[in-house]
């Protein structure tokens, strides 16, 4: 099954203020306006829109409700566009959002990816959060969130190719933010990617938990000469 009867797939990054009233919706954490952006970066108009209801043919019955009350549902809190995606265009959504991280990094090296757990409830306020970290550090922005499990994606990086060498510092600021403010709001994140020379100056892991004793005994018992991924996994282990 696909990580659920259905997924509410969440973009929204590189915004800037609304071309038309048709294509804006508000922010209920800050309420503020958004609108799509043409100058978007090409992998992020992929993905650009605010609800895509994917059909499973296993559970059409359940499905044909969601098709029949869930625009309602969205047009209420000012989501104005609402498509169901079959065939094709289902599969290419779910390629694009498989993609959307290595694409992501093959525009921008120099950029950073977080990866947040929360409840569902608090996934609008980090989607704000990962918004206003990157306007206060000047970095361009963008999220993914899987609003069906609570796993959310923020995406930072260089606003152009001059200012790549000089956002060093910024990005790691931005993302450590990011993983405090997740923190406080009930959830964990870790910084999932960013440019190697970032990775011994910065928190990659957030508050470790009580696990990782057991975790690092474990390791030492299995790879006592620390060779297997060395750093790689959950608390530098």
């Amino acid at each position: 099954m696909r990580a659920a009867i259905f997924i509410l797939a969440i973009v929204a990054g590189a915004l800037a203020a609304p071309a038309a009233a048709e294509e804006r919706y508000q922010c209920k954490c800050c309420g503020e306006y958004f609108g799509k952006n043409p100058n978007a970066p090409t992998f992020w108009k992929k993905t650009l829109g605010l609800g895509r209801l994917i059909r499973n043919q296993k559970y059409e019955e359940v499905l044909a409700r969601f098709e029949h009350g869930l625009p309602a549902l969205v047009r209420a809190d000012g989501l104005q566009h609402f498509e169901i995606l079959r065939g094709k265009r289902e599969v290419e959504l779910w390629n694009a959002i498989q993609e959307l991280t290595p694409e992501f990094l093959a525009a921008h090296p120099r950029g950073i990816v977080v990866k947040a757990s929360l409840p569902l409830s608090r996934l609008g306020d980090f989607i704000c959060n990962a918004r206003t970290t990157g306007e206060d550090h000047s970095l361009a922005h963008a999220t993914l969130a899987r609003a069906g499990s609570g796993i959310v994606y923020a995406y930072l990086w260089p606003k152009s190719r001059e200012q790549e060498d000089s956002t060093g510092e910024r990005l790691r600021q931005a993302a450590e933010r990011m993983i405090r403010e997740t923190e406080r709001r009930g959830g964990r994140a870790i910084v999932e990617w960013c440019p190697a020379e970032l990775k011994s100056q910065m928190n990659l892991w957030g508050t470790l938990g009580d696990d990782i004793a057991s975790m690092r005994q474990l390791k030492a018992a299995l790879d006592p000469q620390n060779i297997l991924s060395p750093g790689r996994f959950y608390g530098g282990i």
